[in-house]
This record gives C-alpha cells, sequence and structure tokens, in this order.
C-alpha cells in the first residue's frame, strides 16, 4: 500500500513526516498505559520503540534542515507492506 507519494514543500514535508512519527509515538504510549493497566506489567517493546522513534524524529528534522536551502522539495515515498503472519 502506497501511504505517501510526492514531492512537497519543506513546511508540508516536516508536517507529512512529523504527523506520521508523532502518531506513532502516542500509539505506543497509550500502548504502555493499556498494557500496564491490565496486566500491571511494563511494555518493553513500546518503551524501545518510542526510544526508537524520537531518534528518527530528530534525525529527520536534522536531515529537512539540512537540506532546506538547496532542495526546493522533498520527494516522499512511504510503502507499508502488510502480511499475516
Amino acid at each position: 500500500m502506497q501511504l505517501v507519494k510526492g514531492e512537497f514543500e519543506l513546511q508540508e514535508a516536516k508536517e507529512i513526516l512529523l504527523n506520521l512519527v508523532t502518531d506513532k509515538i502516542r500509539f505506543h504510549q497509550q500502548k504502555i498505559v493499556s498494557v500496564e493497566l491490565m496486566t500491571g506489567k511494563k511494555d518493553g517493546f513500546s518503551e524501545v520503540r518510542i526510544s526508537e522513534l524520537i531518534k528518527s524524529q530528530n534525525d529527520l528534522m536534522a536531515f529537512l534542515e539540512e537540506n532546506s536551502n538547496t532542495a526546493g522539495k522533498f520527494k516522499i515515498s512511504g510503502t507499508i507492506n502488510i502480511e499475516a503472519v
């Protein structure tokens, strides 16, 4: 499934990508709370995933800022692969 496809100005690229990452962080934050309420245990996977996503978010912002003066637009292509397991 093609989730994102196109060329975007800096602000549009930031908005699209940061919204995706922020939504994933929020998903894992909610999952942590839910798992802890239901089981009394921590969700280690989600905690690690949040750290990874925050690092990705910081790397993404740095990349966009570093290239904002040389690139007129940013080409974004995001494909989601889904399979039953």
